[in-house]
């Protein structure tokens, strides 16, 4: 089963050939809710962990923290991430450790994280489908405007919820292993 569906907007969707009942969209909404909420808290407390990290870097005085909290409140997720992995390249430029790999390969689950956090923020959950897919967005082309849509079942979310937790653990180890506060 394909993760994701374009259709055109004018196109008629599997909505109207497979539309949920009221009580089964009342009861996948009512199961699904919780663990939007948990999603949700995973993906702050991972978002925390990169505002400390940088306040870590930034900052080594109490008095400081303050003002660099103040700056991290009005920037968005995925400028976080480009600030953190300069500063991390910043500090590891003259290392002997080769972290290139292992930081690549963060940024890229970070990028992913908040990926999952917006699909599952913004998504349109009047627009569900028998099959769970869910309007995740519209996207709008040469070609036309297309709604995207992504199947958002319990295990999907659960495992999305897995995925954010092990970013922010593989976060703190690279921050342990490759950086001196």
């Amino acid at each position: 089963m394909n993760e994701y569906i374009e259709k055109n907007i004018n196109d008629d969707f599997i909505i109207i050939e497979k539309g949920m009942t009221q009580e089964d969209y009342n009861s996948y909404i009512k199961n699904i809710k919780p663990l939007i909420g948990e999603l949700v808290i995973v993906f702050n407390i991972l978002e925390n962990s990169v505002d400390y990290i940088i306040k870590e870097v930034v900052s080594d005085d109490l008095a400081q923290d303050e003002i660099a909290y103040i700056f991290l409140s009005e920037i968005m997720y995925s400028t976080k991430i480009n600030i953190l992995l300069k500063l991390y390249n910043y500090q590891l430029r003259n290392t002997k450790k080769d972290y290139k790999v292992a930081l690549n390969e963060l940024k890229q689950k970070l990028n992913e994280a908040g990926n999952i956090r917006n699909s599952i923020i913004h998504a349109d959950w009047t627009d569900v489908t028998n099959d769970y897919y869910v309007k995740i967005k519209t996207k709008v082309k040469e070609e036309g405007a297309k709604n995207i849509y992504k199947i958002l079942d319990k295990e999907i979310i659960k495992n999305q919820i897995d995925f954010i937790n092990e970013v922010n653990n593989e976060l703190n180890d690279f921050d342990e292993e490759y950086i001196d506060h």
